[in-house]
């Protein structure tokens, strides 16, 4: 039996998480074939005291920016109410400019 496209089943939810070591780019989650990943909500954490800015990229563009601006902050989540969609083969990209820090990434996964 088909499954109903119209919902999200608890077994679709996603939790995907990314403690970087280091400056860079760092793919997060590559979908896998006839699903697709959709990206509801990002949360960016700092052990210490400091800034920290990410950007979330799909096929070498950015979607999406996430920055702690207040030393004392450590936390930044960022809501999307539609998703960021990523297809099959892409990559989930984390692209840390500086202070690296660990991401969450929330959402829901798919057949396409």
């Amino acid at each position: 039996m088909a499954k109903d496209k119209c919902c999200i089943e608890p077994a679709d939810l996603r939790v995907l998480t990314l403690d970087t070591a280091s400056e860079g780019v760092h793919i997060v989650y590559t979908v896998p074939a006839g699903r697709v990943f959709v990206v509801t909500s990002w949360t960016m954490s700092l052990d210490g005291q400091a800034t920290a800015t990410a950007r979330m990229l799909r096929s070498g563009s950015r979607v999406a920016v996430n920055r702690i601006f207040e030393s004392l902050r450590q936390l930044h989540h960022l809501t999307f109410p539609t998703g960021i969609a990523f297809a099959a083969g892409q990559d989930i990209v984390v692209h840390n400019t500086f202070n690296w820090a660990q991401h969450t990434l929330h959402g829901y996964e798919v057949d396409d």
